[in-house]
């Protein structure tokens, strides 16, 4: 009986403590899990902070974004303004062009009138040049009515004279300063014996009609005078439409 206790007891002490060994086991299993427990939990927190700072930094580019998305906007307006300011100057740079063109041209008729005149001068004697002065004022009186003189100064400068009143160029106007230039010009040829040819740029422009159809009357009889050969470059299609020999016609 006594034996039978003691072999009982026995496998109560290794059953105690093979329960103890397992509790033992358990409770490291238990720290384990405790352990990655609170890793769990600081990663989540770790997460849970790094996506507000994501977040935060999302929304900082946005607004960021948005102004200057706001600043294109304002930049596309100032460009559309400044290209409407750069085609209207392209304008007006080509206006101004051609306008200089146009001054560029006149002076240079100008010097070349007198040269024209520097050498004549120097050629003819004061009888011929009389002549010439007289031709020119003939044309000019028919023009513009009454008795004229034509004269120019120690420089070449042609100025009129009626009444014992002197008229300069300066004081002539667009179309009065062309009807002298052709009445000196003409005269010139006939007088001062004539050079073979001769041009004229728009010798008609500024004119009302009836001096227009006069000086178109002198042009068409200046080859009946002896000039061999007369250029005429005009956009009057009156003067045009006369009998010229030959018409060239030029498009821009």
């Amino acid at each position: 009986m006594l034996e039978a206790k003691e072999e009982r007891l026995s496998k109560l002490e290794k059953l105690v403590a093979g329960l103890e060994e397992k509790r033992r086991d358990l409770d490291d299993i238990l720290e384990d899990v405790r352990r990655i427990n609170e890793r769990i939990n600081e990663l989540r927190k770790g997460v849970r902070e790094r996506r507000e700072e994501v977040g935060e930094e999302l929304r900082k580019i946005e607004s960021e974004l948005k102004l200057l998305n706001e600043r294109r906007d304002e930049l596309l307006v100032e460009k559309g303004k400044v290209e409407e300011k750069l085609e209207a100057s392209k304008v007006k740079l080509e206006e101004l062009e051609r306008e200089l063109k146009d001054l560029v041209h006149k002076h240079y008729v100008a010097e070349l009138f007198v040269r024209a005149c520097n050498n004549a001068a120097e050629e003819v004697g004061r009888f011929v040049l009389d002549q010439v002065k007289r031709e020119a004022a003939s044309i000019w009186g028919r023009v513009r009515g009454g008795v004229w003189e034509v004269d120019w100064d120690k420089k070449l400068l042609p100025f009129l004279r009626s009444g014992g009143v002197e008229y300069v160029a300066e004081q002539l106007s667009g179309a009065e300063k062309v009807v002298l230039f052709v009445a000196l010009r003409v005269s010139l040829a006939k007088r001062l014996g004539n050079p073979g040819f001769l041009i004229f740029d728009e010798p008609i422009e500024h004119l009302d009609e009836k001096n227009k159809e006069f000086l178109k009357e002198i042009l068409l009889r200046l080859p009946e005078e002896g000039v061999k050969q007369l250029i005429v470059a005009s956009c009057d299609e009156g003067l045009l439409e006369a009998e010229w020999d030959n018409v060239i016609r030029l498009s821009s």
